[in-house]
């Protein structure tokens, strides 16, 4: 079982959030020991247009499969 939660920032969703919303899909990505650092600067405060994955240098692969039983909004 995953939990997350995505609160407002200045009363209104925050990227993420609104991401989900637009796209109906999220992946999740669990992070090691070796990435707490970035982990933790991830989660600072950063206007919709700067990516957290090219500014903090971190690597991505494209997902296999996402899947829709799962809706939010």
């Amino acid at each position: 079982m995953i939990g997350i939660n995505i609160g407002l920032r200045a009363g209104e969703r925050e990227d993420t959030s609104r991401n989900i919303a637009e796209s109906g899909e999220f992946v999740v990505n669990i992070g090691d020991d070796t990435m707490i650092e970035k982990i933790h600067q991830s989660a600072d405060e950063f206007p919709p247009e700067v990516s957290e994955v090219e500014l903090l240098g971190l690597n991505t692969t494209n997902s296999a499969e996402i899947g829709t039983q799962f809706r939010y909004g």
